[in-house]
Parts: C-alpha cells; structure tokens; sequence
C-alpha cells in the first residue's frame, strides 16, 4: 500500500475483498470516520467507489439542560478506482492531501451558503446597526439626494470627499442592483428605484435598497469595500444559527462559550483574544437584536429562526461541516 504526490495507490492480493481492503485502509491511515459510499460497476474489470464522512456533532442546550446529538454525512468527498489484474486488485484514488483539502471546501461551502441565506432572512437586523449604517451612509446619502433633487452631476459627486476608487465601487453596486444609473453625465434613478414616500416612510424604503445591496452584493461589500463591520456581526449570527440548523433545533439557547467555541471553528484566524471575542458578541446581541441573550446564553431572534430554517429546508441543502 503506497501513496505517491499524485495519488494513493493500494495493491492487494485477490483473496482479499477490495471494497473491504480500501476501508480498512482508510480507516487506518485517514480516519475513522469515513465510510464507504456508493460502488459502481463500470466494467468487467472496474468499479468506481465513492467516500463519505461520518459525523456526530453535539450541542448543549442550555434553557433544557440537555446535550443534543445530531448525525451528519458529507458524501462524495472522495472516489476511488479498483481495478482487477492477475492475481491482484489495484486500488487508485486521491492523495489525504486532496482529500483533506475538498473537505475544507466543503466547509467551507455551508458555510458560506449559511451566510447567504442568513443575509436574506436577518438583513434588516444587520442594517439597523448604528456602526453596519456609518459604514453605508455614502450609500444612503445618494440615494436620498436622488430621492428629493432627482439627479445629481458625476463631478459634484466627486466632490464627497472620498477616493474615485471608492466612489466608482459604489455606483458599480447600486448600477447592478438598477438603483442608480448614469445619464449624460448625471446620476439619476434606476429602473428599481423606489421613492414612494406617499405609501412609505423614506426611512424604511431607504432601509430596504441597502439591505438589497448588502444581500446581493455581499461578496463585493465584503473584499472590495472593506465594510468590515458588516462581516463581523454576520459571522457571529452565523456561527449561532448554523449550529442550530446542524443540532436540527430551532428553538436552543446555546451557553456563550459554545457560540464562541463555534466562532473559532467556522472563522479560525482571526487573531482575537476571549475578552475581545466576549465583547464582540455582546456587541451584536445589543445592537443588532439578530441575536439574543446575555454574558450566559445566546439565543436567536425567533422571526430570523423561522425563516432561516424555512430558506435552509427550501434550499434543498444539507449542512454539515
């Protein structure tokens, strides 16, 4: 049994079942928490056999005092050939090195797909932060110019103080979300642009095209805007209510230390001290309202909880990290 840069490599004796010899194999070597997965027949002489991982997460439920333990399956994470040759089976696949890394990307995956649906379901609650609305007022105070002078020239905007870099960013969101586009040299209203006050207080209508163009725009916010203060309260929600949706509970309160044990886990990297990440997270519990609770406990806001699950189940996808 060998396993070279490019590939594992395993050869044993016909005698031997090659199905059972590749899970003791990667029981062994790996870990034993893979499993075999399908096994597919693709000739006389081959098949294909798929590898899944087992996992067994546990969370503590702090309002029940009970430990809850839920089951997961990533599969597909690998694929291995098995090969029959004069008195031997020759068993070809993925070095641990490749399979270790479509793991994390995988992780990765949910994730990412959590703060997403997280985005669409607790936008509101992120937006309504005072330091998540400083970093957007440039944002806000286009739109509400556009809303009462109905256009404004490309050069007096210019004049705002801030970096052309940063002002071209800004009209590259609001242009995709079609809020804002530019006519003959001006800034005016895009086709999505909504301005009825008559029916809205101006507050919410603005409250609902920056929590549009975080949502959509994300990503963009994210790694071109550096608009920090947005990542960090959504990681936070997420390390909550993703293992929530992982434990199969809606309704948990979680002790603060597991929340922030999550944290660590999802976000690793981050260079915090525990006093640093315990403020964080009373930060956005009092803040943002996305979650609840105190010094003790993390609970999440029971609206957001019923949606995110809901989008989660609608979504078709199966978390497990």
């Amino acid at each position: 049994m060998t396993e070279s840069p490019g590939a594992t490599r395993i050869v044993l004796p016909h005698s031997i079942d090659p199905v059972a010899g590749l899970r003791t194999y990667l029981w062994s070597r790996w870990s034993s928490d893979l499993r075999i997965g399908n096994v597919t027949q693709v000739n006389s002489y081959t098949r294909r056999v798929s590898i899944n991982a087992r996992r067994v997460d546990l969370v503590f439920d702090l309002k029940r005092r009970k430990r809850i333990f839920s089951f997961h399956t990533i599969e597909n994470l690998a694929e291995f050939s098995v090969k029959s040759a004069p008195k031997k089976w020759i068993i070809e696949g993925p070095t641990l090195w490749d399979f270790l890394s479509c793991q994390e990307g995988r992780k990765l995956g949910v994730i990412s797909q959590s703060e997403r649906v997280l985005l669409k379901v607790g936008c509101d609650k992120l937006i309504d932060m005072r330091i998540v609305k400083n970093a957007l007022t440039p944002i806000e105070n286009l739109l509400m110019w556009l809303a009462t002078e109905g256009s404004i020239s490309l050069e007096d905007w210019r004049r705002t103080g801030k970096s052309q870099g940063q002002l071209d960013n800004y009209l590259y969101i609001l242009g995709k979300l079609d809020l804002v586009k530019v006519e003959k040299s001006r800034l005016v209203p895009g086709g999505l642009f909504r301005s009825d006050f008559a029916e809205r207080p101006p507050k919410e209508i603005f409250a609902g095209m920056l929590a549009r163009a975080v949502q959509e725009e994300y990503p963009f916010l994210h790694q071109v805007l550096r608009l920090t203060q947005v990542v960090g309260p959504l990681h936070w929600a997420n390390s909550y209510y993703l293992t929530a949706l992982l434990a199969e509970r809606q309704m948990i309160t979680m002790p603060f230390w597991q929340v922030e044990q999550r944290f660590i886990g999802y976000y690793p990297g981050r260079g915090t001290t525990p006093m640093q990440r315990r403020g964080q997270l009373m930060r956005v519990m009092d803040a943002s309202r996305i979650l609840t609770g105190d010094k003790n406990a993390v609970s999440g806001d029971p609206t957001v909880t019923d949606r995110y699950f809901s989008e989660a189940s609608n979504a078709g996808w199966q978390p497990a990290v």
